[in-house]
């Protein structure tokens, strides 16, 4: 994905007099009104620069991210309307994904792919007196443990109170480079769609992924329609195609103006400038976006903890806490339920062996950072992984939520993609990574340099996908709408897909 490069802003805005001016002939024209003696170019740079100096955005939250906050009373007793939202506007790249991105499916897909490929469990000393006769079993076990604990969160009493009042959520995201002083940067995100976050939107009875049911609010209009993007997202294709131009970013953003009551703005904190060590850089930046935008319902969330945990059944129990935590359940309350589960740690990690092998092919690698988690629940430590991000100051090898539990020294990471030569010493057995990666940079190396192949997925298909009825929540009308469309995708079972071919 395309980082912004920041080389001009595309509106500004001055509170005391209720305008905003956008960066183009329209809004240009309004300013040279004002200041006819003045060069449009050096008006449109120096009054951005001035507004962003002088409103005083610290105190008064000035940013789009404000604008988003709902003021509407919650409502209860929500009821499904006949109505139905037509995404109407659409392109080649937008997609809306009914069904969600499921964790669970994920690593139980590669839980299999370990038996298949000819690992044993009872082999796996971290897991040999597990009781379990495979890897599949072990993960379909603890699967079910997961679930349950995610339904105690999602029945406490802060959590229930929240989906009662039709709580409506957004989860933002930029992909800027941020520092702890230039606001400006902070109006400059997209939006993902509830796909990806089934924690936040299932039901806590959804028998597949278990959530909190909160609600994701209806547009106010039809400008986001086209967003609803391929890559899972509201704007995040378009975003990546960007160079400059972020007049469609603001349009999008306005859909969605006074629908939200709690927004999570996601944030990489490899990607923050600044001279200081990772942790006091990141620190430093959170206590400037919260003086920023001073609203304690627009939550700042790193990448590297929140995002990147959605995968996997670690990434699950840990995004559940702080999620819950984030809406307002105390240490206390979220102590009052319990998981049946202790997880791996640094000391009990232990790399893979295929049983009995008596060459030297006989190491494991992943690819792609989603892996860490699949591999960390079931005891592994892997002999080569990818980096998450060669540059950063904060989580650079694996994701920061796996920080604690893995001991990076016990792993050689490099960039090996489907390079004989890179590959070459490296005297791999298997290697896991998803079915998108293994068969696009890796497909000439399975059964030459690498014999097996690992794969899972990480919601790419029906596979590690499960189904659901999205809807739009309108507190206007407090009613449930459903989402229909031609780029509306549904779940669909596989094995039926597989029988059609």
């Amino acid at each position: 994905m395309k980082l912004f490069v920041k080389t001009k802003q595309y509106y500004f805005k001055n509170e005391d007099n209720k305008n905003m001016f956008k960066k183009n002939k329209k809004s240009l024209a309004v300013l040279l009104v004002g200041f006819s003696t003045v060069l449009i170019s050096s008006i449109a740079v120096a009054a951005t620069a001035c507004a962003r100096k002088d409103n005083n955005v610290k105190e008064e939250g000035k940013t789009t991210l404000n604008k988003l906050i709902s003021k509407k009373a919650p409502k209860q007793n929500a009821t499904k309307s006949s109505e139905k939202y037509i995404l109407s506007d659409v392109n080649n790249s937008s997609t809306f994904f009914n069904s969600l991105t499921d964790p669970y499916k994920c690593f139980e897909m590669f839980a299999k792919s370990l038996d298949d490929a000819g690992y044993e469990i009872t082999s796996h000393e971290p897991l040999k007196n597990s009781g379990k006769t495979s890897f599949l079993e072990y993960a379909k076990e603890l699967n079910n443990k997961i679930r349950e604990y995610v339904r105690k969160v999602a029945n406490l009493p802060t959590i229930k109170k929240l989906r009662d009042n039709n709580t409506t959520v957004l989860w933002a995201e930029s992909t800027q480079s941020f520092n702890s002083s230039d606001a400006s940067k902070l109006d400059l995100y997209y939006f993902q769609q509830e796909d990806l976050f089934p924690l936040l939107y299932s039901q806590p009875d959804d028998s597949n992924v278990p959530g909190f049911g909160l609600r994701f609010p209806k547009p106010k209009n039809h400008n986001a329609d086209k967003y609803f993007d391929n890559w899972h997202g509201i704007g995040a294709s378009q975003n990546n195609a960007s160079k400059n131009d972020y007049d469609w970013m603001l349009s999008m953003q306005e859909a969605f103006y006074g629908t939200a009551d709690y927004v999570f703005f996601n944030y990489d904190s490899n990607n923050l400038e600044g001279n200081e060590d990772g942790e006091i850089l990141k620190s430093n930046f959170e206590k400037f976006f919260k003086k920023t935008v001073n609203n304690n319902k627009i939550i700042p969330v790193d990448f590297q903890f929140e995002y990147s945990s959605i995968w996997g059944p670690i990434g699950t129990v840990r995004l559940v806490q702080s999620l819950a935590k984030r809406l307002g359940v105390s240490d206390s309350e979220l102590a009052s339920v319990s998981l049946d589960w202790t997880m791996p740690s640094k000391q009990t990690l232990k790399h893979i062996r295929p049983k009995n092998s008596n060459n030297d092919h006989n190491k494991f690698a992943i690819w792609f950072y989603n892996l860490w988690d699949h591999c960390v629940a079931l005891g592994i430590q892997p002999d080569y992984a990818s980096f998450v991000k060669e540059k950063g100051k904060t989580y650079t090898k694996l994701p920061g939520f796996l920080a604690d539990l893995v001991d990076e020294t016990k792993t050689e990471f490099k960039d090996f993609t489907g390079d004989a030569q890179k590959v070459a010493g490296m005297n791999l057995y298997a290697l896991g990574g998803n079915n998108s990666h293994i068969n696009r940079s890796f497909k000439t190396l399975i059964g030459n340099a690498i014999p097996k192949a690992v794969p899972t997925e990480r919601g790419d298909s029906n596979n590690s996908r499960s189904p659901i009825n999205f809807e739009f929540y309108d507190r206007t009308t407090n009613t449930l709408q459903s989402v229909e469309g031609t780029k509306v995708v549904s779940w669909t079972d596989p094995a039926k897909e597989n029988k059609q071919k």
